[in-house]
């Protein structure tokens, strides 16, 4: 059967309400005993280092925690272990002891070699695949399911670790789950309880079909979170993201310079415009002749009535009036000489 599993919680040495921060202080105790700097050529102390690590990164995420606490005694207990069993199909779920793999004792590092990450858990979901279609071809020999895709290995391209990832993650199960059935059909006294009985074993059969889908969800996750894989991809599309953010706030930044730098251009063209203006019109000013100098020239300009007129003769005022008058046309006049 193996090794015998270890209590996460014995691992680092703490209670099982344990808080977070006695988690972290225990790990930081347990991870300086066993370093591998302080325990040179010691494969002992490597594997106990390798299991504190794996213990604290299941017990410091609340979700993992929770899941371990609910199933730690069927782990340590290897309840779902069947091996050399005889048992009908009907007696359980699975014949694979699917949960002594939610544990870093189920593998050794993340070569590619026999007892590597890769290579467990590639061989683990080919095994309840495989288990899969003989169940279903069981009870419906003209049925077919999918063909899953392989685990791959340390280097395989990210198109194939994600295509497998999307098939694991909407995996359900098309077995039938009858060995949750509760009830014989062929005891019923009547039809009435008969159809009770069916009721009743198809909502066993749905519960069964609901928690073996979800041990396979958290198996998947158990999975991705520690696959060097996903953590290498995400790496890189964090990198991109920031490029791309950076280079989108350099865009930004150029944009801010060059709008500021037309703006100046603008004002500078703006302000020699309005010297321009200025100039003309103190040249148009400088340009107005005066009243003498419109009396000399073809029009003639009334101060009184504000009015020029191009006929001398409409313009001159009386003579013994011109000498204590201003420079009036005839009609300005009389209204002047009235008053």
């Amino acid at each position: 059967m193996g090794e015998k599993e270890r209590c996460l919680y014995e691992v680092l040495g703490v209670s099982l309400q344990a808080t977070d921060e006695e988690l972290k202080k225990a790990y930081r105790k347990q991870a300086l005993i066993f370093h591998p700097d302080k325990n040179k050529d010691n494969d002992e102390a490597t594997k106990n280092f390798q299991l504190v690590q794996q213990a604290y990164e299941v017990l410091s995420d609340p979700h993992e925690r929770a899941w371990y606490d609910a199933h730690r005694d069927q782990i340590l207990r290897g309840e779902d272990v069947h091996e050399g069993s005889s048992e009908p199909y009907a007696t359980r779920a699975s014949n694979i002891n699917i949960l002594r793999f939610f544990s870093g004792s189920a593998y050794r590092g993340y070569g590619d070699d026999d007892n590597g990450y890769y290579a467990v858990f590639s061989q683990l979901f080919n095994d309840i695949h495989d288990e899969e279609r003989e169940r279903v071809q069981r009870s419906s020999p003209d049925e077919d399911i999918d063909v899953a895709p392989d685990f791959g290995t340390s280097d395989s391209p990210w198109d194939e670790v994600r295509e497998f990832y999307t098939f694991w993650e909407n995996f359900s199960s098309q077995r039938s789950f009858g060995f949750a059935e509760k009830w014989n059909l062929a005891e019923a006294p009547n039809r009435e309880i008969r159809r009770a009985m069916e009721r009743e074993n198809k909502k066993e059969r749905t519960r069964a079909k609901k928690e073996f889908n979800q041990m396979l969800r958290d198996l998947v996750a158990y999975v991705k979170k520690r696959d060097r894989r996903v953590s290498k991809r995400r790496e890189d599309m964090e990198r991109i993201n920031e490029e791309k953010r950076a280079a989108s706030e350099a865009r930004a930044a150029e944009g801010k310079r060059e709008k500021a730098q037309r703006r100046k251009e603008w004002e500078a063209v703006k302000d020699k415009e309005l010297e321009y203006v200025d100039e003309l019109i103190e040249q148009m000013e400088l340009n107005q002749p005066d009243d003498e100098a419109r009396q000399d020239s073809n029009e003639y300009y009334c101060s009184a009535c504000k009015k020029r007129f191009r006929w001398p003769e409409l313009f001159p005022m009386p003579k013994p009036v011109a000498d204590y008058l201003p420079v009036v046309c005839i009609s300005s006049s009389v209204s002047l000489l009235s008053e």
